[in-house]
């Protein structure tokens, strides 16, 4: 005698490989609610329709869009599909205009990660200055 495994009905008129009764293989789609018959008990939606608009969903949800980059050690953000470093991107929407080629954002306390407006600070690229202490005079200055 052959029995559905889940409410263990006799399913033994069905001549195919089947493990479940009908009752078992009613599903109720994931997405829109409706009562399915499933053809297998992996079955989570109605229609393919349902499981492609479910997934795009799942995955869109899931997409990140803030990384670490741990070679220069800044923040990056996902803008339009790009990537671009979020202190840049915050000094333009600060500024309200787009960087010129010529100009760097500088973070004053030298921390790369700390994106806020009072940390950043405009510099022209051919003037951004590092500052460094002399080993003997322990003084410190600033070199290109």
């Amino acid at each position: 005698m052959k029995v559905c495994k889940k409410c263990g009905k006799d399913i033994s008129k069905i001549k195919k490989r089947i493990y479940y009764c009908d009752d078992c293989y009613i599903k109720i789609c994931k997405l829109c609610g409706k009562k399915f018959k499933a053809y297998n008990m992996r079955m989570k939606f109605c229609c393919k329709e349902h499981a492609l608009k479910y997934n795009v969903q799942k995955r869109r949800h899931k997409e990140k869009t803030v990384k670490y980059d741990k070679i220069n050690g800044y923040n990056k953000i996902k803008i339009n599909g790009k990537w671009i470093r979020e202190h840049r991107y915050i000094m333009e929407k600060h500024l309200g205009r787009k960087l010129k080629p010529n100009e760097d954002v500088h973070h004053i306390n030298k921390n790369k990660i700390d994106n806020r407006v009072e940390n950043l600070q405009i510099v022209q690229r051919n003037h951004h200055f590092g500052e460094v202490e002399c080993p003997h005079c322990l003084k410190k200055f600033k070199i290109k």
